[in-house]
This record gives structure tokens, C-alpha cells and sequence, in this order.
């Protein structure tokens, strides 16, 4: 517990291959958002890459 304490990083980049996993796994699944009569059509896939990317540089600034 001490070391998540001391290095908060590291549960970020313990995130990363949880998330890709994540979005392999769900194959083709997709999220839909409907904003003023269009649809936004994202796959699991890009979403979890995207969101790896942002605890990558969440991760590397915290542990600096």
C-alpha cells in the first residue's frame, strides 16, 4: 500500500494493458452519441486506445 502511496503512477500504467485488453475483447462494439440530429459512432477499440494514450501521459507526469 506504502508503494501506490509513494508512486501514484504506477496505477496508471497498470491501467494500460487493462484497457487495451478491454477493447480487443469487445471486438465490435461500439458507442453512439446522438448530438443535435447526428451520430457520433466510435468503436471500443479507438475509445480504450485513446483513453491508454491519456493515462500514458497522465502516468509519465506524475511520476516525474
Amino acid at each position: 500500500m506504502n508503494k501506490l502511496i509513494e508512486k501514484p503512477h504506477i496505477i496508471f500504467f497498470l491501467g494500460i494493458p487493462v484497457l487495451i485488453l478491454v477493447g480487443i475483447l469487445c471486438g465490435d462494439a461500439a458507442l453512439d452519441v446522438n448530438i443535435h440530429d447526428t451520430y457520433y459512432i466510435i468503436a471500443y477499440i479507438h475509445l480504450t486506445s485513446f483513453i491508454s494514450i491519456l493515462f500514458g501521459i497522465v502516468g509519465l507526469g506524475t511520476g516525474l
